[in-house]
């Protein structure tokens, strides 16, 4: 997984509006998988929570990236600190 100094650098590099633009004409594929979600019962969902339990986890805890001049969903220590929150 990327740092979150690289993360930055990755959307500031190629810009939000692309990174939108393109997970919106993944759209169709997106509600599919949705579908494909929705149609599978409880203990399916919880079968592949538990055998991901650990990367969702590492993933929910992660700060997220943020761009430039915009404050983060997750801040840390140091985030808060200088955000003077």
């Amino acid at each position: 997984m990327a740092t979150k100094p690289e993360r930055v650098k990755f959307l500031n590099g190629v810009g939000w509006p692309e990174i939108v633009d393109a997970l919106k004409g993944n759209e169709p594929a997106l509600d599919l998988l949705n579908m494909a979600w929705e149609a599978t019962g409880d203990s399916e969902q919880q079968a592949f929570a538990k055998a991901r339990l650990e990367e969702l986890n590492s993933l929910a805890k992660a700060p997220g990236p943020t761009l430039a001049g915009e404050p983060s969903a997750n801040p840390t220590p140091a985030d808060t600190h200088h955000a003077g929150v």
